[in-house]
């Protein structure tokens, strides 16, 4: 239950972090999406489940191994809510990819997503929750708002095949 509530904090691309690949837009325009990814993060470390559906439009997809898609900001936020309370995340991606066209644009990254369970968080057992790392690769297509945000549209997370290149 924990990874597949969280899988989708993963992709979360630190301000300043370059791309391998950057197609259209600018410098500032990348600086944005990776803030957005970096809010989600922030957002769901302090337990602010509505700071995390704020960085999602309206009728964003939210999809990742192992749960049904979350589509609208209210299912997305029913999938974070459970796991704010067990879990602090740590993320730490390399973006691969950065496409800009006109008001939409993809990220394409990989990495580690670390989560540290919260002080006496339980399992359904009731056993103390165990510390873990996963291998994440994700697309994140973002739509650029009338205000000039950019906001999360579409997230699709993987799980990579264990490959030697991928380490």
């Amino acid at each position: 239950m924990r990874l597949a509530l969280l899988v989708g904090l993963l992709a979360a691309v630190p301000a300043g972090a370059s791309a391998q690949t950057v197609t259209g837009g600018t410098a500032a325009d990348v600086a944005a999406l990776s803030a957005r990814k970096q809010a989600v993060i922030d957002a769901y470390n302090r337990a602010d489940i509505e700071a995390v559906a704020a960085n999602y439009t309206a009728d964003a997809w939210h999809i990742s191994p192992r749960r049904p898609p979350a589509v609208g900001r209210a299912a997305i936020a029913a999938y974070f809510a459970p796991a704010m309370t067990s879990y602090l995340m740590q993320a730490a991606p390399t973006v691969l990819d950065v496409d800009i066209a006109g008001d939409t644009a993809t990220l394409i990254s990989q990495g580690e997503l670390k989560g540290m369970p919260r002080p006496g968080a339980v399992g359904r057992d009731g056993a103390p929750l165990p510390a873990f790392t996963e291998r994440r690769v994700n697309l994140t297509v973002f739509k650029r708002q009338p205000d000039g945000r950019w906001l999360i549209h579409r997230f699709i997370d993987t799980t990579p095949a264990e490959d030697p290149a991928y380490r």
